[in-house]
């Protein structure tokens, strides 16, 4: 498994990828960088992280600013997973 992530080797199914990233068109078993996803992750998320705000509260942020993840509405467990994934969750609740 943790040879197959330091070769950027996706972990779940074809249909199916972290928020952030898509599959490589050559390779699909490869994950490359989605660069609208990054940039929602790397300024809004984490901004409002940085503020204080908790998962909900992002969510709700995201949500009526229009920036939908993956054509759905964020939730707080998808914004959880996001800032768990990206080691920014240090006490979010």
């Amino acid at each position: 498994m943790r040879k197959n992530q330091a070769e950027s080797r996706r972990m779940t199914g074809v249909n199916r990828c972290p928020f952030g990233w898509l599959p490589e068109p050559s390779d699909p078993k490869r994950l490359i960088e989605d660069a609208s996803e990054q940039a929602i992750m790397t300024t809004t998320i984490r901004a409002l992280r940085q503020e204080g705000k908790g998962p909900r509260e992002i969510a709700r942020s995201l949500n009526q600013a229009g920036l939908l993840c993956r054509g759905k509405p964020s939730t707080h467990s998808s914004v959880r997973s996001i800032l768990r994934r990206n080691g920014h969750l240090a006490d979010a609740s």
